[in-house]
């Protein structure tokens, strides 16, 4: 039988091994250091990667460092 403490430690490792693939408009307002409105100008602007689902927007990751690499000042 696995104790509790063991069970913990499998989903914490679990946990640490899944890369998140999508972040929030709010993630992105953080990772950015940009304000919250900002960030929503931002993903609604032509060309900014972002799937919607209902009213809800994620920013795949991989595709915002694409397009952060793309629109970067250091071309």
């Amino acid at each position: 039988m696995v104790d509790v403490e063991t069970k913990t430690t499998i989903k914490i490792r679990r946990k640490e091994q899944m890369e998140k693939t999508t972040m929030s408009v709010q993630e992105l307002s953080a990772q950015m250091g940009i304000s919250l409105p900002k960030a929503y100008e931002l993903v609604k602007s032509p060309g900014f990667p972002t799937i919607r689902i209902g009213t809800r927007i994620l920013i795949p990751v991989d595709a915002y460092k694409e397009w952060l690499l793309k629109n970067s000042a250091h071309r």
